[in-house]
């Protein structure tokens, strides 16, 4: 692997590429001039009677029966009261469902026409914090998502990063025993990267943090996973889709310096 910034105890890390990470005051008010303005949605109202018309219709002819079912001698107050309660649960039971498949329908067209057109490939972090997890669990859904993405068709790089902050002496051993065992198992041309901290400060958000100030600049765009995530090349490569279609969720050079690559399948 080319590039490659050996530290003390085994870890292996690319060449810095440091990238400014200042503390957020979130009291101020921030606008990123990056990010597209709010635009009109052609058919909200639409989609709007789309998603409450049924709701309303199926709940009404839901309550109309049971209202006729009670009404057998008269309707009590507590009977009422129970209609009410009967009819608003199950307004927000098939608003729920109706929203869903709506949004569902929404997607599939979304990347219908997404598919058709051209993105700025990413070089995308996947950045895996860990402290003290199972290592076996760890390192084998390294192997099986960057073994996926390689055979996988995309236009993105990925490189993955697993960030320790293990304090343990046993599992940090096991750790880097895995992690040769990973480098020697992978193709060299997988981006598989790993570092373990001695003064875990901050913790996992701390360690993020390091990573972002020492190693950000390198990358596009980056994906935090659980220890315990194992996430499918489909499903990475959507997000990355998805970030590279966002023209204020990728840096400006980042459009700049790549050509238009075609989508993901």
């Amino acid at each position: 692997m080319d590039g490659i910034t050996a530290f003390p105890g085994g870890d292996v890390m690319p060449p810095p590429a440091p990238l400014p990470h200042p503390v957020q005051d979130l009291g101020r008010a921030h606008r990123d001039p990056r990010a597209p303005g709010w635009l009109p949605l052609r058919g909200v109202w639409w989609r709007r009677a789309a998603a409450f018309l049924p709701a309303f219709a199926i709940t009404g002819g839901l309550a109309r029966v049971f209202a006729d079912w009670l009404s057998d001698g008269g309707m009590w107050w507590l009977e009422w009261v129970l209609l009410v309660l009967v009819a608003a649960t199950f307004f927000w039971v098939v608003l729920s469902l109706g929203t869903a498949a709506l949004g569902l329908a929404c997607q599939v067209r979304r990347r219908r026409v997404r598919s058709r057109g051209t993105f700025c490939p990413l070089d995308v972090a996947l950045v895996v914090p860990v402290y003290n997890e199972e290592t076996a669990d760890v390192f084998g859904n390294a192997c099986a998502m960057m073994t996926a993405l390689r055979e996988a068709r995309h236009a993105h790089r990925f490189h993955l990063y697993i960030l320790s902050d293990t304090q343990d002496a046993a599992i940090a051993l096991a750790e880097r025993r895995a992690y040769a065992t990973l480098r020697a198992a992978l193709p060299p041309d997988l981006r598989v990267w790993y570092r373990r901290r001695l003064d875990n400060s901050g913790r996992k958000v701390g360690n993020l943090r390091q990573w972002l100030e020492t190693w950000g600049g390198a990358h596009d765009a980056m994906l935090v996973l659980d220890a315990d995530s194992l996430m499918s090349a489909g499903a990475i490569t959507a997000l990355a889709d998805e970030m590279a279609a966002d023209a204020g969720a990728v840096p400006v050079a980042a459009s700049r310096r790549r050509r238009p690559g075609p989508p993901s399948r």
